[in-house]
């Protein structure tokens, strides 16, 4: 069996400094954590690339850490769900 090859990273990536790997590139930008009760446990934004041009990734993380569900995201699909989370904070939080 062969092993993926490695290979180098954009300076961008959380891996960089580990002289490159296999899979995407990542960089992890930011998380929530949801209250305790919630059978997910996080939602995390990473931008992740499988070449040199990162895309917006949101990932739900379950209890045991493991990823739920991913949506990868445009950079612009990115800024419009932004606009909508600020959009309905403005018009309906208290």
């Amino acid at each position: 069996m062969t092993r993926p090859q490695a290979r180098s990273c954009p300076r961008w990536c959380d891996f960089a400094d580990q002289g490159g790997h296999s899979g995407n590139h990542v960089a992890h930008i930011g998380e929530i954590m949801l209250p305790r009760n919630a059978a997910v446990f996080a939602v995390a934004v990473t931008a992740e690339s499988d070449s040199q041009r990162p895309y917006c990734v949101l990932t739900l993380a379950a209890r045991q850490f493991s990823p739920y569900n991913r949506a990868i995201l445009s950079w612009d699909m990115a800024e419009r769900l932004a606009g909508l989370l600020l959009h309905g904070k403005r018009s309906y939080a208290s």
